[in-house]
């Protein structure tokens, strides 16, 4: 049996054992995957970074039975609030390869990832015994010089990092280095008219307190003359990035009545373009647009993607942020807020 984040009562709270945190990148998560690699214990740095002040406090008062005979876990309430044991098969997969249970040894070690990174590194270093990671550690370190071993200690640190960051990725939330370095045209500090022939669609998103999300959209062309500005609007107060993702997505979407011109799409979330230039599998909601959004390229196959510095986005996020006042409209020069009027003009200027 698997117990899911969301919609089971798993917390240690009689009145109300549900989780209460609102987000999109919980659903069709396991309470497993809120673990400390290894162990049964709760790793209060995710949930302090993912959970509602509420959840936080009821998740590290939900005792976690240890038991090494049996993989479960006890829980001592059942579905209609009262005092009950429920035992639960953990399916402890680690996520990076999906081959073995995960651990600490074969997350840093064995797993073909790690082992490929320890080939290349030093093939004397043996990965094939399995043995606690602290013994290994210990064994390739003995005896070593100074910069041997911080080179070992280095790639023990950089394969953990790609694990959180694929981890974090799949929640919805990556926060980590970026996936490829940048390429020629991304990093754009001041906005830049497109070249004749094409049409440049800014884009951002921004998410509202209590007020869901929004993204805003404007189109300019070569003479820097703005063709149309778009807002979307969403009730749900979502993750930053998914929210940059699907503002992109309906950049995407919307290109498509510019297909007789070669199209530049500018954004400021890193993450994003460098997901969408990836082949990165993602299983969560931010995924499945990240995926959308790579067969919109597909299709058009006239389009670039460019990652900017905000300071040469403001004309989209200003629109974005305005986007509750104006959800889902479309904009010609006329018709569009003063203050985003006033941004793009300043944008020509710089």
């Amino acid at each position: 049996m698997e117990i899911q984040i969301t919609g089971q009562p798993w917390l240690n709270n009689v009145d109300n054992p549900y989780i209460s945190t609102n987000s999109p990148s919980l659903l069709n998560q396991r309470v497993v995957s809120l673990f400390r690699t290894g162990t049964k214990e709760w790793d209060m740095e995710i949930i302090k970074d993912i959970f509602d002040t509420r959840d936080q406090h009821y998740i590290a008062n939900t005792r976690v039975e240890q038991d090494l005979n049996k993989d479960t876990l006890d829980w001592k309430l059942d579905n209609s609030g009262q005092n009950s044991t429920k035992h639960v098969q953990i399916d402890n997969i680690y996520p990076v390869c999906h081959e073995e249970a995960e651990s600490v040894f074969h997350s840093l070690v064995q797993c073909k990832a790690a082992t490929l990174g320890w080939q290349i590194h030093n093939p004397n270093i043996s990965t094939n015994e399995t043995m606690e990671f602290a013994e290994w550690l210990d064994r390739n370190l003995s005896g070593q010089p100074t910069q041997a071993t911080a080179k070992i200690i280095t790639l023990c640190w950089s394969i953990w990092r790609a694990r959180n960051d694929l981890w974090t990725a799949a929640q919805g939330r990556y926060t980590g280095a970026p996936l490829r370095s940048p390429i020629a045209g991304d990093c754009a500090i001041y906005w830049a008219k497109p070249q004749q022939d094409e049409v440049k669609i800014n884009a951002d998103a921004a998410v509202f307190d209590n007020q869901g999300s929004g993204t805003g959209l404007v189109v300019r062309n070569h003479a820097s003359h703005m063709l149309s500005a778009k807002t979307t609007c969403f009730s749900e107060v979502m993750n930053p990035t998914l929210a940059e993702a699907l503002a992109i997505k309906e950049a995407l979407s919307w290109a498509k009545e510019w297909t007789e011109n070669t199209i530049t799409i500018e954004s400021d979330c890193l993450v994003v373009i460098q997901l969408i230039r990836s082949a990165t599998s993602l299983r969560s909601r931010l995924g499945k647009v990240i995926m959308e959004c790579r067969t919109l390229v597909r299709e058009l196959n006239n389009v670039r993607l460019y990652f900017i510095k905000r300071s040469s986005n403001m004309s989209a996020h200003k629109l974005a942020h305005v986007s509750h006042m104006y959800p889902d409209r479309v904009f010609d020069w006329g018709y569009i807020s003063v203050n985003v009027k006033s941004c793009i003009s300043n944008e020509l200027l710089e």
